[in-house]
């Protein structure tokens, strides 16, 4: 598995979203002034070469035995988007390894209706993508998924948040669940627990992350919308971003 390990202190575990890879958090890279980051990479993703088992299950077995390999026994999780499915299904499986969670523009439940719709859409747009090669694909996802996506510096820091891989992509495409609900588990999350939506966001709209913030446990639940921002505020709003998950964090430890 490849990945990252950079900083000291408390573990703190980024996990990237779909069609992502581990450098799609560089801009959270100075975190590592106070905490040890892991940043891995989910088989299937950036230039990973295992294709195979790809599931949610299997992407959070995979951190959880990265941890045990590092000999990490509990850890801080942030997932962002499909990272965000996956942190919820590791504390589903190894409750006692999460000390927190960070949920970002992502989603606690998805019905059989939205997935249907969800797949349909992306082997839609795989098969528009099969005409055009891998720069191409990745400049005009990212503008789909950024807010100000006239900023060109913002657009080449999150082009490189983006690896388009076509068997890893069709693989978990497949593989994404048909319905799944962590809202239960939420409402009795006895760890504190950050949510992060974005008020532009068109992947997962700002509604999703009002929807895990009601179901929370209010006494260990906070909820943080940004504005002006699209799927991926770690970087377009980079500095805010940082500095909440530090104010969470620094809370918590």
């Amino acid at each position: 598995m490849n990945y990252i390990d950079m900083g000291q202190g408390e573990t703190l575990v980024f996990v990237h979203g779909f069609s992502s890879n581990k450098e799609s958090w560089t801009c959270q890279f100075d975190l590592a002034e106070n905490y040890r980051l892991i940043i891995p990479e989910l088989r299937g993703h950036g230039k990973s070469e295992v294709f195979e088992n790809i599931s949610i299950q299997q992407f959070a077995k995979d951190v959880l035995d990265l941890l045990d390999e590092l000999n990490i026994d509990k850890a801080h999780f942030c997932g962002l988007s499909l990272g965000g499915i996956i942190v919820q299904e590791i504390y589903k499986q190894q409750p006692h390894r999460v000390s927190s969670l960070i949920l970002s523009n992502t989603f606690s439940q998805i019905s059989n209706v939205f997935n249907i719709l969800f797949t349909f859409y992306f082997k839609y747009r795989l098969k528009k993508y099969t005409k055009m090669d891998g720069d191409e694909i990745i400049s005009k996802a990212v503008k789909r998924i950024i807010y100000n996506n006239k900023n060109e510096d913002l657009l080449e820091n999150a082009k490189s948040a983006l690896t388009y891989n076509e068997k890893g992509f069709a693989n978990t495409l497949v593989s994404l669940p048909k319905g799944f609900s962590y809202l239960n588990m939420l409402s009795t999350l006895p760890v504190p627990i950050l949510i992060i939506g974005s008020k532009n966001d068109k992947l997962a709209p700002v509604r999703y992350a009002k929807q895990s913030y009601r179901n929370a446990n209010k006494s260990k639940a906070e909820l943080h919308i940004f504005d002006k921002a699209g799927h991926l505020p770690n970087i377009e709003h980079k500095e805010e971003y940082n500095q909440k998950l530090l104010e969470f964090l620094q809370s918590v430890c």
